[in-house]
This record gives structure tokens, C-alpha cells and sequence, in this order.
């Protein structure tokens, strides 16, 4: 019935705006620059390619250029200058909206004549040009136009080969087969803690993001063998970037959909066009909605989130500030279970989740007279848990079984500069120091001695917490045309266990042609333990408590990568990569056990196994596979892509037994594609299916008469993961609208996540009161709606 509304809706609105028939027009502007240095390209050329009508211009001394009156709708824009490879841009112009472009030419080794590449191949190409292997290009347009992205930036990165999430009701990305916890996440070059609402101790996903697709530039995603200025990531690393406000006019965006009413508000702080800002508020959408209307289920989600950055344009240099915070809490309630209610638990249990952050950073960047680029960044984040668990007695009493109230801070100074030597060699160096202050604070519930006892307490302040210093050096060599060489390397050292870690990167590439390009990749990555790991209490026969893990080194990776990329056609890719993954210095029991520190996530896991005690750094795992790619970008009114992923993923503790990771799915095949039907010149409709198919996840198998003896699930840790549930399957699907107006633009979509309504097996844990193991299973049919308007 509610899909119903949803598309009634829909049709009633394309009637009203289909006999829409003005020629609405709208400004192209932006800046072309040298993709090594940054340096503004004087004399540069841009053309609108597709308009009917011959329109071009050349930069002015700024490397500013700008097109009047640009017809709505889709485009290309041709950019060229004389001693650097051409390239062919995608463009969506909208009626009430400027498009303000910030386009990136790499030069030629050869610079007498100017060079032309395969039109429409910059579409592939990743923002940062030290990466070889393992990049993609995260895009925003497509965030809002896939089906099953939610324009969240972690849902979109699991449509890339070898990506895909550890839970529907989350949306941590696990790289393939390694932990969630292994990524980095990144905004505007700063490190910033789990962006995610509802998130959990040590983890990097959440059911809900903190990001607004928004406010988001085209960023980068890499699956493995980062360049050298890339630290403390053992998967992955997402490398956010925040779009500039307009710096010419005042722009707004209003957006309501299923996960949250939002406004975008941008602009220049003056007429001199020398600055700008940048500010995106949001708000849960079913906490607006619950107040007025019962929902009828356990637990609605209440958040709220900000977005902000400001830029100002000085005479010698950029001074840019920004910060994202945002807070929500939960409740899941069996007291109040809905037999019909998908979130409720089936156990006897009231769990209350919470978080809060905010991160912020302050940059100044500058080139001086020997053309040296430099930029010192000053940042700092807080995160804090507020989780809770309770359930009810043999007298049907409720006490608390579980907390977790810790929270965790971080100062971070990076100091960066980059030249570029010649035409064909660059240099990127770095330093940077990470201050660690913070409070943990959490206990659970112990069935044998009927007590509440503590997991963590420890509270360090600024003047004494730890220190990881970080540096790096990374070169750029463009022998020719066909032949680079990308190598540097990373040093990391931290002041709690007084541990060094030196890693070399390496990358080169081939362009076979053209079309054709092979390329090989290798890197030494690490990461330190979380700290609720590093700070674990052993309880003593005493009866007192010690610090245990403090000495605990870096968990070290190997990865390396060999691939192939074909243009087939100007918009069609063929890309694959084999890889080996090797892990060692991983953190395992000292006793022998199945316990690693390579299982942890989000959903399944837990904050116990972060806190377990006299770790050792004696575990080690491997993963290795092979991808496949072919992704037709948009053109001709459509797209598609599909990615193959086949791999193992094991790991060896201290018991010496070799297993399969929590993570090991064996294989991951995505289908994605999409159409779009122009009615006329103002008005477009859309739509978007996609399909998931993996192994199933892994489990370890309960043991029921302890669980019957505890009250509480027992699992077989000598058999962990071996067990594996059934194939996960599910197929998504997305319509809309797109219509055109002279002061405004507006895009109305409906979606249906899992719309076969199949329930894939989430796990398997011991119900008390029906004294038998349970399945729960993963989110059914998920209907969703958006309504944004530009003006």
C-alpha cells in the first residue's frame, strides 16, 4: 500500500511538469589547473561539445573560464591546452543551480605538440595521480542514481569489485575478506573517526552516514597498495572530499527522504568572490514522523547531523576551515516487541545505542616563488559511545548486562609539500603528529560470578596520552608516454609501545596503447591496534587490575596487485586484478584460541573481543583473488556494470590452525544498470536495478547445553567459522524524476531495496525464554523515497 502512495505520487508530479517546454539556461564556470602542482592553466580550452552551437573559451590568467547560457541537461565539455593530454568531461546542468567545475590536465613527457587521449577516459581516472592499483573513482551523480546506494558513500562503494558489507542493517565495508576495521577514512585530508550514526567501539560502519552525498566531491576509494602517503589502514582507504560553496551566488538545496530532512545552504561571504561557505543541516526524518504518527516499531532512529566548510582566498595562499558533528540515539526494546516489527530482537533484551562527533580541520594552503606547494593542517576529533544493555531476571527484574560510555580524541598537525620538478617528475612529502587523549569506560555482565565487572576503564588527558608520528615521501617518474614509475615510502612511530614501522610502495604502468594499459603494485601497510585493545585490563588473583596490551606493535600487511585495463569503447572499461594479501603481527590470545583481531566488525562481534587481555602480536592470514570489472559509464541515455569477485580469505591464531576468516564469502557478483527516458528538454524519468550475489557469511556453531547453563550464547571457539549460512542474494530498484524549472530544479525518486522481499540469514544465537537457538535474518523489503529541489 505504501509503494502505492509513493508512485502516485510520483506520476502526479511528472503530469504536472511534463508540458514544461522553456529553454532554460544556466552558467558553466570553473578552473583548469596542472593535475601535479596545482598551478592555474592561463590560455587553457574549454568547448561544449554537444550544445548545437559552437561555444567555447580560454582561461584567463587565473585558469578561470566560464560559459553563459548553457542549455539544462547533459553535456561534455572538451579541455585542452597545448602540451598536455586532452580530456572530455561529463556535465548535468541544472536550471536553477551554476555548475562550478575544478578540472585537473596532466602533462605530456612530450611537450612540443599537444597530446589527445581516448575521449571520455578521464570519467575512470582517480583524483590522486600517485595510485596505480586498486583505486575508483567515487562520483556523486552516480551516489544519487544507482539503485541501493542511498547517495551513502560507503553503500556506493560496495558496487566496486571486491566490496561489500558485513550486514544489510549496516554499512561497514569489508574489502576482500579483511575486517571492516582495517579502513581509513578520510574528509578534506583528515583523519576523521567512524562518520557513521549509531556507530560502535573500534569499528568503521553504522546503520545510518553522517555524510551528505550533498555536500561531496568526486573522491577515491582504494581496495589495496595505497601510495605512501596513506597510514594506519590495513584494507582500504576512502579519501573524502568536501565540495567549495558557490563563491558567485547564493545557493540553496532542500532534500526529504526516508533517512533524513536536509538543507544545503552555500554562497560568498562577499561581492569580491574571494570566499565562500558551505552548510548542510539534517535531521531524522522517522523522529519527525514519530511524533505525530505511531510507527509501530522497537526502535526509531533520532539524529541529527551538520555539515560546514568555508574557504578564503587570500593573495598568496587558500585558508579553508571545516567540520562535520552529528549525534543520534536508539532504543531497541523487547518490552515493547511487535511480533510484525522487523527491528525487534527476539531475545528478552532493552538496547540502547548511541553516538556522538564531531571533527573538525583547518588548512592553509600556499605555493611560493620557487613553485613549491605547501599546506599546514591542524585538525581535531571526538567520538563518543553511549550504548547500553539490559534484559530482565528469573523474576523478570531488568538489570544491566552491558555499557559502554567511553569516548575518544585526537590532535593531529600534518605538515605537506609537493613540486613538480620537471614535466615528467614530482615530489609529495610529508610530516604529521597524532595526539591520543581519551576516556574508556565500559563493563558487561558475568554469568559466573552474577556480577556486573568491568571490561575497560582507563581516562587519559592531553598533557600524557600517547603519540603516533607519522612521515612520508612519494615520487612521481613519467619516463614516457607508456612507462611511469610510482614509488615512496612510510614511516610510523608510536610513543605507547615504542614501535617503528617502515614501509616501501611501489607502482608501475604500462600503457600498452591507447586503450590498453597493465600495471603492477605493491605496499607495506600497517595499523595500531584499537584502543580498547591497547588499554584491556587483566583482572588479577588480587583481585586488581593491569594494563596488559601497551606493548602491542603495529598489525602489517603485504599487498600486492597485478592489472589489466581495455577501453572497448569510449565509455565502456574492461579492468582486472589478481591480488596476495599477506597479514602478520596481528594481536591473538597468548593462551592458544581461535581469537583474532582480523574478525572484528561492527555486527557480530563485539566490544569484548577488542578488550581481550595479554595479547600477543603471533597471529598472521592471507587473502588472495581475482577481479573483474566491465562498467559502461553514462552515455546514450544509459549505463551498466558488472564486477565478478573471486577470492579465499584465511587466518592462522595462536592455536596454530588454520581458518576461514568471519569474512570469507569466496565469491561477490554485482549487476547494476540504468536508463533514462528524456520527455522533453526539462523533464527526465529514470530508473536503476541492481543484484548482489555471495557466499554466505561465516559462523561459529553454539554450544547449547553451556548456553543453557550461562543464559546467555555460548559459541564453539575450536570451531570457529566453520560453518557458513546460505547464499546471500538481493536485488534492489530505483525510479524517478528529474524536471526543470527557471529558478528551480527538482528530482523526485522512489526505491525498493531487497524488492523480492528475501531474508538472508544474519546469525544464529541461544533465546533464553524459548531455551533454543534462533535465526535472525536480515532486513526484508525496504521501501525509500527522496524529493530534492536547487533554487
Amino acid at each position: 500500500m505504501l509503494l502505492k502512495y509513493f508512485f502516485s505520487f510520483t506520476l502526479l508530479f511528472i503530469h504536472f511538469f511534463c508540458f514544461s517546454q522553456n529553454d532554460f539556461r544556466q552558467v558553466v564556470r570553473g578552473v583548469v589547473k596542472d593535475k601535479d602542482n596545482g598551478i592555474p592553466l592561463p590560455g587553457a580550452n574549454v568547448i561544449l561539445l554537444d550544445s548545437g552551437e559552437y561555444k567555447g573559451v580560454s582561461c584567463d590568467v587565473n585558469g578561470s573560464f566560464r560559459l553563459e547560457n548553457i542549455k539544462t541537461g547533459k553535456h561534455q565539455l572538451k579541455v585542452s591546452f597545448m602540451g598536455y593530454k586532452e580530456v572530455v568531461i561529463p556535465i548535468l546542468v541544472h536550471s536553477a543551480k551554476e555548475l562550478v567545475l575544478s578540472i585537473e590536465l596532466e602533462e605530456s613527457v612530450l611537450t612540443t605538440l599537444e597530446i589527445q587521449v581516448t575521449a571520455n577516459r578521464d570519467k575512470f581516472e582517480n583524483n590522486n595521480k600517485m595510485a596505480t592499483a586498486s583505486v575508483m573513482k567515487y562520483n556523486t551523480e552516480e551516489a544519487f542514481r544507482y539503485a541501493g546506494s542511498m547517495a551513502d558513500p560507503a553503500r556506493m562503494a560496495m558496487n566496486y569489485a571486491g566490496v561489500t558489507s558485513a550486514s544489510e542493517m549496516s554499512n561497514e565495508i569489508v574489502i576482500r575478506g579483511n575486517s571492516p576495521a582495517g579502513l581509513l577514512w578520510l574528509l578534506d585530508d583528515v583523519e576523521i573517526p567512524n562518520p557513521n550514526h549509531f556507530a560502535a567501539q573500534g569499528t568503521t560502519g553504522g546503520p545510518i552516514s553522517m555524510l551528505s552525498n550533498n555536500v561531496l566531491a568526486n573522491s577515491d576509494f582504494f581496495t589495496a597498495a595505497f601510495p605512501a602517503e596513506y597510514h594506519q589502514a590495513l584494507s582500504g582507504v576512502f579519501d573524502l572530499k568536501l565540495r567549495s560553496g558557490n563563491n558567485e551566488q547564493h545557493e540553496y538545496t532542500i532534500q526529504a527522504g526516508i533517512l533524513g530532512l536536509e538543507a544545503t545552504l552555500e554562497g560568498p561571504f562577499t561581492k569580491k568572490h574571494n570566499s565562500s561557505y558551505l552548510v548542510n543541516y539534517r535531521y531524522s526524518t522517522m523522529d519527525i514522523i514519530g511524533k505525530f504518527i505511531d510507527l509501530k516499531i522497537a526502535g526509531v532512529p533520532r539524529y541529527q547531523d551538520i555539515t560546514i566548510k568555508t574557504q578564503f582566498h587570500t593573495g598568496k595562499g587558500n585558508l579553508s576551515f571545516f567540520s562535520i558533528a552529528g549525534k543520534g540515539k536508539m532504543a531497541l526494546l523487547d518490552s515493547e516487541e511487535d511480533s510484525n516489527d522487523f527491528t525487534a530482537d527476539p531475545r528478552r533484551e532493552n538496547f540502547y545505542l548511541g553516538s556522538e562527533l564531531a571533527a573538525s580541520g583547518i588548512s592553509y594552503n600556499w605555493l611560493n616563488k620557487k613553485k613549491l606547494n605547501q599546506k599546514l593542517l591542524v585538525s581535531l576529533y571526538y567520538q563518543k559511545m553511549l550504548t547500553s544493555l539490559d534484559t530482565l531476571n528469573d523474576f523478570d527484574e531488568p538489570f544491566e548486562v552491558y555499557y559502554d560510555r567511553s569516548n575518544d580524541n585526537r590532535l593531529t598537525v600534518k605538515y605537506t609539500i609537493s613540486k613538480k620538478i620537471k614535466s615528467n617528475i614530482s615530489v609529495k612529502s610529508g610530516i604529521s603528529a597524532q595526539k591520543l587523549f581519551f576516556s574508556l569506560d565500559a563493563a558487561r555482565f558475568n554469568s559466573h560470578s552474577s556480577t556486573l565487572e568491568m571490561i575497560i576503564k582507563d581516562k587519559v588527558n592531553l598533557a600524557e596520552g600517547p603519540v603516533l608520528y607519522g612521515a612520508f615521501s612519494q615520487f612521481l617518474f613519467r619516463f614516457s608516454e607508456r612507462f611511469s614509475l610510482k614509488t615512496g615510502l612510510n614511516l610510523n612511530y608510536f610513543s605507547l609501545s615504542e614501535k617503528l614501522t617502515i614501509e616501501p610502495r611501489i607502482g608501475l604502468n604500462y600503457n600498452v596503447n591507447s586503450l590498453t594499459t597493465v600495471y603492477f603494485a605493491y605496499g607495506l601497510h600497517s595499523k595500531t591496534p584499537p584502543l580498547a585493545s591497547l588499554y584491556a585490563k587483566t583482572k588479577t588473583v588480587d583481585n586488581t587490575y593491569i594494563t596488559t596490551n601497551t606493548t602491542l606493535d603495529f598489525s602489517k600487511t603485504h599487498h600486492a596487485v597485478l592489472g589489466f585495463s581495455r577501453m572497448l569503447t569510449d565509455n565502456v572499461r574492461l579492468k582486472t586484478e589478481t591480488y596476495f594479501q599477506y597479514l602478520f603481527n596481528i594481536p591473538v590470545e597468548s593462551h592458544p584460541s581461535s581469537f583474532s583481531l582480523l574478525n572484528i566488525s561492527n555486527l557480530g562481534s563485539g566490544f569484548s573481543d577488542l578488550t581481550a587481555d595479554s595479547l600477543v602480536n603471533d597471529g598472521k592470514g592471507y587473502n588472495y583473488g581475482i577481479e573483474v570489472s566491465l562498467e559502461k559509464y553514462f552515455s546514450s541515455k544509459f549505463y551498466y556494470l558488472f564486477t565478478l569477485s573471486v577470492f579465499d580469505s584465511k587466518y592462522t591464531a595462536s592455536d596454530k590452525v588454520e581458518r576461514n576468516t568471519e569474512f570469507n564469502s569466496n565469491y561477490i557478483i554485482n549487476l547494476l544498470g540504468g536508463k533514462e527516458f528524456s520527455i522533453n528538454e526539462n523533464t527526465a524519468l529514470f530508473i536503476s536495478i541492481k543484484a548482489v550475489f555471495s557466499g554466505g557469511k561465516r559462523y561459529t556453531p553454539i554450544d547449547l547445553e553451556l548456553s543453557r547453563k550461562y543464559k546467555n550464547t555460548v559459541r564453539i571457539s575450536s570451531l570457529a567459522y566453520s560453518m557458513q549460512f546460505e547464499p546471500y542474494y538481493k536485488f534492489d530498484f530505483k525510479a524517478g524524476a528529474r524536471f526543470e524549472q527557471k529558478r528551480f530544479s527538482h528530482e523526485i525518486s522512489v526505491t525498493v531495496d531487497n524488492f523480492t522481499d528475501h531474508k538472508n540469514v544474519f546469525r544464529q544465537e541461544y533465546n533464553v525464554s524459548k531455551d533454543e537457538i534462533v535465526t535472525q535474518y536480515q532486513l526484508g523489503i525496504i521501501p525509500g523515497f527522496y524529493y530534492r529541489v536547487y533554487f
